[in-house]
């Protein structure tokens, strides 16, 4: 299982696919890129691809703020620094390594990596076979793009954010920050806590008695993460026997934080802090404790074997009652897809998509 490390100093941009809710979407997206047209309104001698140096950027900026200013009456001359702020934002703010959110109306979402530096380009981008539209915007950056998502699965407090009609929007927020990385991926690392997702699918009532099960499990794995840590500092031995003993000593910790989105379906975000052998015990006895395909690939330091972990993690779901839960209420991690590629880690996202328009991810947020 590949858990990445989120850089504290990644940022966060929706960047609309053009105007009328997205109408180059597809352009985006089949050409790996984002682009704006705030400039499209001067000719300039760059050569195509030509990356901008921060002496091209000034003069494209104030060249294309000129030419705006020309065509609006006094009333409007916040148009011309409205343009102006974004095409600096874009320029000069969004970063190789950057998130990057577009979409198509209310239907699509996508999610990629910003790749390259910002460019300019003269030649038009055409979408898939069939699809009319170009796009002619010269300012450009590339984009190594996920799978689309239903716009439906969007977390909800993030959804104002999406509504704000500028062409580019910083996610600024830390809960909406820690929500965009819950929602793209089920496990990760961030300051210091491993901070994952359950997606719980079942359209039903969900009963206390269900979810309290769910939330005793969760300390049970906690405190055996705890133990896990607690034991290698110790030289004691990983097993049955001496983590109900460390259960009812004074050494005992727990330390998990949740936060609920429980709906009929819904998500529950969950994060652990504490030394690296305990945040990498708990991610991988979560994986085992809720079927995980991916948790056996996780590497574990040395003197500790999958398979002490994966007693360890059995025994604490065996009787607790949370086979059942997970059954009835269809709890999991929200499944991770490999993409492949050799940078997949380092970048933090899914990679070389090939599916449909129409494949949602599967374990999306609700």
């Amino acid at each position: 299982m590949s858990i990445i490390e989120i850089p504290v100093e990644r940022r966060y941009w929706l960047i609309r696919a053009g105007t009328n809710s997205g109408e180059y979407y597809q352009q985006f997206r089949t050409n790996g890129v984002v682009a704006i047209g705030h400039a499209n309104n001067v000719n300039f001698d760059f050569d195509e691809g030509h990356t901008l140096s921060p002496e091209d950027k000034e003069h494209i900026i104030g060249a294309a703020f000129s030419k705006v200013l020309e065509s609006l009456s006094q009333k409007k001359k916040g148009e011309a620094a409205r343009l102006k702020g974004q095409l600096r934002r874009f320029l000069y703010e969004v970063q190789v390594g950057d998130t990057v959110i577009s979409m198509e109306g209310s239907s699509k979402v996508i999610v990629g990596v910003v790749s390259s530096k910002p460019y300019y380009a003269n030649s038009l981008l055409y979408g898939r076979a069939g699809d009319k539209k170009v796009c002619d915007y010269n300012l450009r950056m590339d984009v190594s793009w996920g799978k689309p998502r239903l716009r439906e699965s969007v977390p909800l407090n993030l959804d104002k954010t999406l509504r704000i009609p500028n062409t580019i929007t910083e996610f600024k927020e830390v809960h909406q920050v820690r929500t965009l990385n819950h929602w793209l991926y089920p496990i990760y690392f961030a300051e210091g806590e491993v901070r994952c997702s359950l997606r719980i699918a079942s359209e039903e009532d969900l009963s206390n008695h269900q979810l309290t099960v769910l939330s005793q499990t969760l300390d049970r794995l906690d405190a055996l993460s705890s133990f896990v840590d607690y034991a290698s500092k110790n030289d004691l031995e990983f097993s049955i026997e001496n983590f109900d003993k460390y259960l009812t000593s004074t050494h005992v910790q727990y330390g998990l934080k949740a936060q609920h989105l429980f709906m009929s379906p819904g998500y529950q975000f969950i994060q652990l802090s504490g030394s690296d052998l305990k945040r990498l015990a708990f991610a991988s006895l979560l994986a085992i404790a809720f079927d995980s395909a991916d948790a056996v690939a996780l590497e574990l330091p040395q003197g500790i074997s999958q398979e002490q972990i994966a007693e360890l993690a059995n025994h604490i779901t065996s009787g607790s009652g949370i086979a059942s839960v997970k059954h009835d209420l269809k709890v999991s991690l929200p499944k991770k897809e490999g993409s492949g590629r050799t940078d997949e880690q380092e970048m933090g996202i899914l990679l070389e998509d090939n599916s449909a328009d129409s494949d949602p991810v599967d374990g999306s947020m609700l």
